[in-house]
């Protein structure tokens, strides 16, 4: 077969052309020009708007990272298979990756698969990068047949870029590229016959030498595809320094509440952010304390929230000295911030997690975040859902609670408890327990200046012995659970506040049909009232 020979001499000239050694964010700052039409801020790139966003650009253009070597004890360098980004709404994540892709057009050309959530969205993707890669061409990216752009296939020289807006893993079944990116993952959804779009996905760059996948996406649910990946990866945090303690921390809305001191101070000195963090014990992940946002001084005098205020005077609380970073200050912040890890992930795998407390839009300053939340607060569970989603980049889980020992010796009867049901800082509904009236309401008073509504549950069931009913109004309900050679029961009685349960009895049997039997057939006193209660209704799990 015969060539043109300009389309050789083409080729020739690009596999030995010079690759500018700066990162491509940089390269992308002095040549890429964003159209109107597409952009949201049309004009050249600014980096320095997203500065969290410069890390991936060097990543895809130097694809390597470091990771421990448990056998050797030391760092070494291996090649980047895969980056996962759990990202927020405004975070500028896409016209990164549509970065790498420009500077591999000019440099180094290699097939590239980009998958989003429709094929809307895959069209507005290719019309906004068409137009940037046309103000780069010199006569060397394009074929100089313009059928060869066509929306969702653009053909350039030794080079092509498919766009794709279905989940259907038929649509790139036969297509073969190093780079893949899965862009909002978790709006693609899945086929009951079908893998999920990252796993079909992965499998188009298996085969190809250096190939690299990269998800972006906002996560939805916890264990979802983004989070697994994140999990997945070393799990780096962007941090900034406190101006006043020098202390570096990931800006956070909520401070982690379950760590009062920091658990290292790694991170207090910048030579330390120069070299890997030191080796954590296999299994652990580094924690930090973080900073809050604070705001519940921004009430007027009947105790409402003065939006005002709340838009002006919230402020950043540094998580170790506790000093006021105000809005102004982001850029500075900015300025000096970079990732580090948190975790020791997968050989070939990094992962991030960026929020929008860190964005410089007006529509992401704290203040306006806050109003944010506390209007989603008041529309309900979906509509925070949506906040810790799009706005904080964190899954959600409608409920999550860890039974302790602990927690069983407090439920003792004869003891009283208090318990908060309340949404968790990680997306999800928690319930804590305290065996003090006092505790309970120093944590409510928490609750509220976040802008929550909590209400105190206190009960308390007075002492009984087994096989008895503690008190009048109760109902009984048996559940069994069927193994192979067994069959366990347990009668629960519901408390008459209709919150609580005590166990009365439970057992074993060898046969299901004694568990029919004992349902049937079995009463339980109470002695307050010395009447014999049967169960009211019944569950069994059986295989």
């Amino acid at each position: 077969m015969l060539f043109p020979s300009t389309l050789v001499a083409g080729a020739f000239a690009k596999a030995f052309a010079p690759i500018p050694p700066e990162p491509i964010w940089d390269w992308a700052d002095r040549n890429v020009w964003l159209a109107g039409n597409e952009a949201a801020e049309p004009g050249p790139y600014r980096s320095a708007k997203t500065p969290w966003a410069r890390s991936i650009q060097t990543l895809m253009g130097t694809p390597w990272h470091q990771i421990y070597d448990w056998s050797g004890e030391r760092w070494i360098t291996v090649a980047l298979k895969e980056i996962n980004v759990m990202k927020s709404s405004q975070s500028g994540f896409t016209e990164a990756v549509l970065n790498a892709i420009r500077f591999s057009a000019q440099y180094r050309p290699k097939n590239v698969i980009y998958t989003v959530d429709t094929r809307e969205t895959a069209r507005d993707i290719s019309n906004r990068l068409l137009p940037s890669l046309q103000k780069l061409d010199g006569g060397d990216i394009f074929t100089g047949d313009d059928h060869d752009l066509g929306t969702f296939v653009m053909r350039l020289r030794a080079m092509d870029i498919w766009f794709q807006g279905s989940f259907s893993m038929g649509k790139f079944a036969s297509k073969m590229a190093p780079i893949v990116v899965s862009d909002e993952s978790e709006e693609q959804g899945s086929d009951r016959t079908d893998t999920s779009t990252d796993t079909a996905l992965k499998s188009r760059k298996k085969t190809a030498d250096s190939g690299l996948f990269v998800s972006i996406c906002k996560p939805k649910r916890r264990r979802g595809p983004i989070h697994r990946g994140f999990l997945r990866g070393d799990q780096q945090a962007f941090m900034v320094k406190c101006p006043a303690c020098a202390y570096w921390q990931p800006l956070t809305f909520w401070r982690n509440q379950d760590q009062a001191e920091p658990l290292e101070s790694a991170f207090a000195e910048p030579a330390d952010l120069d070299a890997p963090p030191t080796p954590l014990a296999r299994g652990t992940t580094r924690t930090l304390i973080t900073g809050r946002l604070v705001f519940e001084h921004c009430k007027d005098l009947l105790g409402n929230w003065d939006k005002l205020r709340v838009s002006r005077e919230t402020y950043y609380e540094c998580g170790n000295c506790r000093s006021a970073i105000e809005e102004f200050q982001k850029p500075a912040l900015l300025a000096s911030a970079r990732w580090i890890p948190t975790a020791h992930g997968d050989p070939g795998v990094v992962s991030q997690h960026i929020n929008d407390l860190y964005s410089t839009d007006a529509n992401s300053a704290w203040g306006a975040l806050v109003l944010d939340y506390l209007a989603r607060i008041r529309e309900g569970r979906r509509e925070l859902q949506g906040f810790f989603n799009h706005a904080l980049g964190l899954p959600w889980s409608d409920e999550v609670n860890k039974t302790s020992d602990r927690d069983i010796l407090t439920n003792i009867a004869g003891h009283a408890i208090y318990r908060i049901d309340s949404p968790g800082e990680g997306g999800y509904t928690t319930r804590k327990i305290f065996t003090t009236e006092v505790a309970a309401t120093a944590a409510a008073a928490g609750l509220t200046a976040k802008g929550l509504t909590p209400v105190i549950v206190s009960s308390i069931c007075p002492p009984y012995q087994r096989g008895t009913i503690p008190v009048p109004g109760c109902t009984l309900i048996l559940g069994s659970d069927v193994g192979g050679n067994y069959a366990k029961w347990v009668i629960g009685a519901v408390m008459p506040n209709m919150e609580d349960i005590a166990i009365v009895d439970w057992g074993t049997e060898i046969d299901p049909d004694a568990v029919a039997e004992i349902f049937l057939g079995s009463t339980w006193l109470c002695p307050t009232n010395g009447k014999k209660y049967g169960a009211s209704a019944g569950f069994m799990d059986a295989k």
